[in-house]
Formats: structure tokens, sequence, C-alpha cells
């Protein structure tokens, strides 16, 4: 009989080690799960902030009015009007440029980028003259020109 018992319990001991080491191993992913979904989570957060920064933020639309007198007749009102506003956000009106005047425009980009880099205060006036309030008073013409100036200046 003392044998069997030793058995028993040598039996219940052997089965309560495996049960442990499978406790552990269950304990050790466990943890690591949770590390996972506290990271998600942090992450979740952050992502839902930057939503929410989305939503709050300004967005520019951009509306095409195909019948040439009603656009002209918005872009003639929309200075003598002033400030327009809807649902208390503030609408701009901006012309529309040719093809031609907007690839003009584009190529003084390089020179805007510079320029915003620098804190020099700019304007690109109608149609392409890219005027730098620096020094006086400089004006461009030609996108090269601009760049080789812009260039020279102290950053």
């Amino acid at each position: 009989m003392a044998r069997d018992i030793s058995s028993i319990y040598a039996l219940l001991k052997e089965t309560s080690e495996e049960q442990e080491s499978k406790l552990n191993a269950i304990q050790s992913a466990m943890r690591a799960v949770e590390a996972k979904l506290t990271d998600i989570g942090a992450r979740l957060g952050n992502a839902m902030s930057r939503i929410d920064f989305l939503e709050d933020a300004n967005r520019a639309w951009r509306l095409t009015l195909q019948p040439h007198k009603v656009r002209q007749r918005i872009a003639e009102a929309a200075p003598k009007i002033g400030k327009v506003s809807w649902d208390g956000h503030h609408i701009m009106v901006f012309p529309d440029y040719s093809k031609l005047v907007s690839e003009k425009r584009a190529a003084f980009n390089q020179c805007k980028r510079l320029l915003h880099k620098r804190r020099v205060k700019f304007s690109l006036m109608y149609p392409v003259v890219l005027t730098l309030k620096v020094e006086g008073r400089r004006e461009f013409t030609d996108p090269k020109k601009a760049l080789t100036y812009i260039r020279s200046l102290p950053p």
C-alpha cells in the first residue's frame, strides 16, 4: 500500500509540474498579449487625436462654375462684398487662371519654398511677377533669376 501511495504521489507531482509549466507558458503569453494590446491602445489614441485634428482643420474647397457669366459675376462681386462667411467659416474667392498662367506661376514653386524656409515676405502677383520685400522691393518675372537672387540672400 505504501508503494501505491508513493507511486500516486509521484504521478501527482509529475502532473502538477507539467500543469505548472503550462500555466507559466500561458502567463507569459498573456503578458505578451497585454503588452501588444497596450501598444495598440496607444496607437489608436494617437490615430483618434489625428482624426479629431483633421475634423477640426479648415479645408479648401474648389468650386467650378461652368457658365462664364456666373463666374464673372462672382469674381466681380467678391471684392466689393468684402469678407464672406458661411456657418462661421471664412470663404475666399480666387480667380481661375488659364493653363498657361498656371504653368508659369508653378515655375516659381521652388522660389516660394525657399522664401518660406528663409521667412522672406513675398507675393506672386498676377499674372506672373514674384515680388520680394527684401532690401526694398524686388520684382522678378524669370524664375531662374529669382532663384539665383534668393540663393544669394543670407540664410
